[in-house]
């Protein structure tokens, strides 16, 4: 794996250089949430459940939380996690199915508190809040307002902080003021993450979220340590996504190898996971796989490795064989595979083909149903350009 070169000799050595492979690195990735009076069974199946909350694959954190739960109703720090998993997501984090399940998983939290320690008390009472009455925005300030709360005065717990962080960022609408300075909100979130790591370095949800944060702040190369702790691991599969998060960071500041190298990493990650079966954590993590396959083609294509991209699509389903051609301009290949789709990804790909192709009446005619489909989408302007050219 290429590690150190600069982004242009890592580019030369690339273009040159024979078919990727990526082997995991030997030190486990790790998740803990100490919690007092439980067996070693169900500690390991909360610490399960937090990786997985980590790592986005929601579903399987329920699993994982619901599992301790059959060893220890007790457990209170569980039925947090339960209902956490249909919050943390910034990517999507409520669905009206997910609010009935965070429900019901914080009110049997609440019935379980007897043996509960005083943060866990706080973590259920405070995901309570998420549920409540009112709005998507009103519930989840209530619930990033009630861990502000205890972070102001608690800053010794890196998991605390962490999902503090996560749930400020899904209550706030943005993350500077009307000056191009960071909110008072954003700033919050920073300090949490970086405490959190400042008291467990190798904290994954905090790296996480944090190279999230530093993104969208335009700081991405303040995030490379970040993405260096992520790459760094080896993780059991389900876990993808972590992985995939230093890709974010390495296309921002030109490491196009180790972009390939951490994306290769978690596609065969998904493949290990999907080969296990298709429980709610497979179905979960099947929504975020194209994601990952996405890294990979950019980060070839753009060190001109065609023939290597071609490869590695061919194993992959039609919607990323044909985003794979548009971006190779295959157009006549992408407007074959998307023949016949007349709505989505798919019928936009055969429109933009048709008009790189000089076929602008069938370009305009695609043009009118993806409008009337997403008014406020940006395909048609897109499709204005190609058919402009």
């Amino acid at each position: 794996m290429i590690r150190s070169l600069c982004a242009t000799a890592l580019a030369a050595a690339l273009i040159g250089a024979g078919p990727l492979a990526s082997s995991p690195p030997a030190v486990p990735a790790r998740a803990h949430w100490p919690v007092q009076g439980v067996d070693d069974e169900t500690q390991r199946l909360i610490d399960r459940g937090v990786m997985m909350l980590y790592a986005f694959d929601v579903g399987e954190a329920r699993v994982a939380f619901g599992e301790a739960l059959k060893k220890n109703p007790d457990a209170a720090l569980a039925y947090w996690g339960q209902a956490e998993a249909d919050t943390i997501d910034i990517n999507q984090p409520q669905t009206a199915a997910g609010d009935r399940r965070g429900a019901a998983a914080a009110g049997e939290g609440r019935a379980h508190l007897a043996h509960a320690s005083e943060v866990e008390r706080m973590l259920v009472d405070a995901v309570a809040k998420r549920y409540g009455p009112g709005t998507k925005k009103e519930r989840f300030t209530r619930y990033a307002d009630a861990l502000s709360g205890w972070t102001k005065t608690h800053r010794d717990d890196a998991n605390v902080l962490a999902v503090a962080a996560f749930a400020i960022w899904n209550a706030e609408d943005a993350f500077f003021d009307g000056h191009d300075e960071l909110t008072p909100k954003t700033k919050e979130m920073l300090a949490d993450l970086d405490d959190a790591l400042a008291n467990e370095p190798t904290n994954l949800g905090a790296h996480h979220l944090r190279i999230h944060l530093l993104e969208e702040l335009r700081r991405a190369h303040e995030a490379v340590a970040d993405a260096e702790a992520l790459g760094s691991y080896g993780y059991p599969p389900g876990t993808s996504h972590l992985p995939h998060m230093a890709g974010h960071i390495w296309a921002r500041v030109g490491e196009y190898g180790r972009m390939v190298d951490d994306n290769e990493r978690a596609i065969a990650n998904d493949q290990a996971w999907f080969a296990l079966g298709d429980g709610p954590g497979q179905r979960y993590m099947k929504t975020y796989h194209d994601h990952d396959v996405d890294f990979v083609v950019y980060g070839l294509t753009t060190v001109g490795r065609a023939d290597d991209v071609r490869a590695f699509v061919k194993g992959e389903d039609d919607f990323s064989q044909i985003k794979t051609a548009l971006r190779l301009h295959e157009d006549e290949r992408a407007g074959e595979l998307a023949k016949g789709a007349t709505s989505g990804y798919s019928a936009f790909a055969a429109a933009f083909a048709a008009a790189r192709l000089g076929d602008v009446a069938t370009a305009r005619a695609a043009r009118t149903r993806l409008v009337a489909e997403d008014p406020l989408g940006p395909r048609a302007a897109l499709l204005d350009g190609a058919i402009a050219l």
